[in-house]
C-alpha cells in the first residue's frame, strides 16, 4: 500500500483468485489471465479486490481496529490475515485471547434468531457464548448479491454490513469489547 512502512520479513504481497460458489475453472483462468499483466509489473491498483464490492465496509481495513482496541494487544497475526479479517490476540490478565475481526455481509435473519441481543455503549450486539462470536450490523440497508451475468439473486434472504469478531475462547468478555470498539470505528 502506498505510505506503508517497509516488510521486514520474507513476506510478500499476492494476489488469490477462487471462486466461492460453483466450480467453474475457465471463468477463474479468465481472471487470472486478466490480472496477471498489472501483478507481474507491480503497477497493483491502491485498493484491493475487496473493495470492488459495493459496499463502504468493503474499502475499510480490518485492522484499523487494533488502534482503538483498550486491550493489551499482544501479538497481530499478519500471515493469516486477509483482505477483509484480521487475525491477532489480545491479553486479558495472565491469559492471551486469540482472535479474527470480519468485516463481511452476514444473514440478517439467522444472526438475530441465533444469538443473544446485548446493548454495550449504544452497540447492539449479538453473541454466541457457545463460540464466543459477536455480530454487529454498521449498515441498515440490506446487500444484494448478484449472480454471474448481472441478475440480482431474489428470496427473504436479507445481508447486510456486518463486523464480526471471533474467538473460540471462554474470554467472550474481551470479544465483546472488541466488537464494540470495532463497530463503532466503522459504523
Amino acid at each position: 500500500m502506498p505510505g506503508a512502512q517497509p516488510l521486514r520479513r520474507a513476506d510478500q504481497p499476492f494476489v488469490r483468485v477462487g471462486l466461492i460458489a460453483e466450480e467453474n475453472c475457465e471463468f477463474a483462468k479468465r481472471i487470472v489471465r486478466a490480472i496477471a499483466p498489472p501483478v507481474e509489473s507491480q503497477q497493483l491498483p491502491v485498493r484491493d479486490a475487496v473493495g470492488t464490492y459495493p459496499a463502504p465496509l468493503a474499502e475499510r481495513d480490518p485492522c484499523q481496529v487494533l488502534s482503538v482496541i483498550d486491550a493489551e494487544v499482544d501479538h497481530w497475526d499478519i500471515d493469516r490475515s486477509r483482505p477483509y479479517e484480521c487475525d491477532f490476540a489480545v491479553r486479558d490478565g495472565a491469559d492471551v485471547v486469540a482472535m479474527k475481526v470480519s468485516l463481511e455481509p452476514t444473514m440478517f435473519d439467522l444472526a438475530t434468531e441465533t444469538r443473544q441481543h446485548r446493548d454495550r455503549d449504544g452497540i447492539e450486539l449479538l453473541v454466541d457464548d457457545t463460540f464466543c462470536s459477536t455480530v454487529a450490523f454498521v449498515g441498515t440497508a440490506p446487500m444484494q448479491r448478484k449472480l454471474y451475468g448481472g441478475d440480482f439473486v431474489s428470496g427473504d434472504v436479507t445481508n447486510r454490513p456486518a463486523v464480526v469478531v471471533d474467538s473460540g475462547s471462554q474470554h467472550c468478555d474481551v470479544v465483546t469489547d472488541v466488537a464494540t470498539a470495532a463497530a463503532k470505528l466503522y459504523g
